[in-house]
């Protein structure tokens, strides 16, 4: 293994010791033992990915509304208003290590 798999590992082994992740963790388990409420979860998250990532195949202001409609009444649940917070927090943290490195790491990627 070279030294930077080994400080990835580091890296990811840190991450997974964070309070971060922990709550996300403990979270995730309390959705995890409800499993109408997580199945409603992972379809609310699967449409949400396709409405961002799939954009000519969807009306986007029906989804929207539709997306909309169904967080507020997802968030109504404390698990799953609780798995969100502690999900957002999480991707808030991995998105801000991966744009340390990308700041550091000077590849001159183009503006898009």
């Amino acid at each position: 293994m070279n030294a930077i798999e080994q400080k990835t590992y580091e890296l990811i082994q840190t991450i997974k010791d964070s309070e971060y992740y922990k709550t996300f963790e403990d979270s995730l388990e309390k959705v995890v033992r409800q499993p109408e409420v997580k199945g409603r979860l992972d379809e609310f998250r699967a449409r949400t990915f396709r409405m961002y990532n799939e954009l000519d195949e969807v009306d986007l202001y029906d989804e929207t509304d539709k997306i909309e409609r169904e967080h507020r009444e997802l968030r109504r649940i404390p698990e799953v208003n609780a798995f969100l917070d502690a999900e957002y927090e999480l991707c808030k943290l991995l998105k801000s290590t991966e744009d340390m490195i990308n700041m550091a790491i000077d590849v001159q990627i183009p503006e898009l």
